[in-house]
């Protein structure tokens, strides 16, 4: 609800408060905290890992760090602990055996616009990466799908001066390498 509005709690507060609220709360109170003591980590600092799946041909988890402002995603080896860090949530190819993260972020900071991983003897090894050039036009990229385990179908917007433009692409494995088909080159 509004405060100080003339309607109290009748009032309707349209802001969007949704990052900084808890989800869900375990209030039961017969944890059994034996010789330790509960922390009370005030919840800006804390950080909940969510699994988000486990990849039993590719013997990984997907990991998610959460917490009330942001993201972290991780693909963790469970064989050697090796970890790749995408920036998004990644999406896995038909098999499992790669996965490619495109930060869709207009705004913050980011490595990459398009990365492509592998899992080799079941830890992910980053095969392409591609970030627009610096002084570059503005491009935000999307994931659309993949097209086998050689193909990603992509979505990119780039600004072309005084409007944004909508450009279907792709990322192609070669024998040699991954090559991304990038508008207006």
């Amino acid at each position: 609800y509004c405060i100080r509005s003339p309607h109290s709690d009748l009032s309707f507060d349209r802001r969007d408060s949704a990052p900084a609220m808890v989800k869900g709360v375990v209030t039961g109170g017969s944890f059994n905290w034996q010789d330790d003591r509960w922390p009370k980590t005030p919840w800006s600092d804390t950080v909940i890992y969510e699994l988000h799946a486990y990849l039993p041909l590719q013997n990984a988890f997907v990991v998610a760090a959460k917490s009330y402002k942001d993201a972290a995603y991780e693909v963790v080896s469970r064989r050697t602990g090796k970890t790749a860090e995408p920036e998004t949530l990644p999406k896995f190819s038909p098999s499992g055996r790669r996965f490619v993260s495109v930060n869709g972020k207009e705004l913050g900071r980011h490595t990459y616009d398009v990365a492509i991983w592998i899992m080799i003897a079941d830890e992910p090894n980053m095969e392409f990466r591609y970030e627009v050039p610096k002084g570059g036009r503005y491009e935000l990229w999307k994931f659309r799908g993949w097209d086998g385990e050689d193909r990603i179908r992509l979505d990119v917007n780039v600004n072309t001066g005084n409007t944004m433009v909508s450009f279907e692409s792709e990322a192609v494995r070669t024998p040699k390498r991954w090559q991304l088909k990038r508008p207006l080159q």
